[in-house]
Parts: C-alpha cells; structure tokens; sequence
C-alpha cells in the first residue's frame, strides 16, 4: 500500500527541520540520527495535516530542560504532527 492509499502524505519532521539529523540547538541527544523521525528527515501524517496541538507544530516541550535544552513535545514525540506514524521500517512506511 502506497502512503496515498491511506491518506496519507510526507511532512517535514520539526524536530531535525527536515535534515534527519539531530540539530544542535537540541542537546537531549547526541548528535546523528533524528529520534524523532529516525533520520527520514519526513513523518507520514494523516490528511489532512495538522500541527500537533501541544506544541503549537514545533516539536519542542515548552518547558526548557536545565541540561539538555529543549525536550521534544510529549504529545508527537518531536514531529510536530498530530496523526502521524511514528517509525519507518525498511520500506519507509
């Protein structure tokens, strides 16, 4: 089944700004590949596509760790989507 079949579309994933990536400006985790998308740089997200609404779309937990900065949104796990499918296997779905 192809992404379309399930109504389906590519976002950009917040977290990494669509690199897949860890981007320095988050320092919870070493850098490489994004945890949020598992380094696709893109979340599928059911359409029609809305911004996740605990973080107003930008994948950041508002409240800033002492440590580590900012913390991904509990809500879409970083994406910044709302419906989304969380992890990509071999295939990319």
């Amino acid at each position: 089944m192809e992404p379309h079949d399930l109504n389906m579309a590519a976002q950009p994933c917040r977290w990494c700004g669509g690199t897949g990536r860890s981007n320095e400006l988050h320092r919870r985790y070493a850098p490489g590949t994004c945890r949020a998308c598992a380094g696709a740089g893109t979340v599928l997200v059911y359409l029609p596509a809305s911004a996740c609404p605990g973080c107003g779309g930008t994948g950041v937990h508002g409240i800033r760790d002492p440590v580590y900065g900012s913390v991904p949104c509990h809500d879409c796990s970083g994406t910044g989507w709302s419906f989304f499918m969380h992890r990509f296997d071999g295939d990319g779905v």
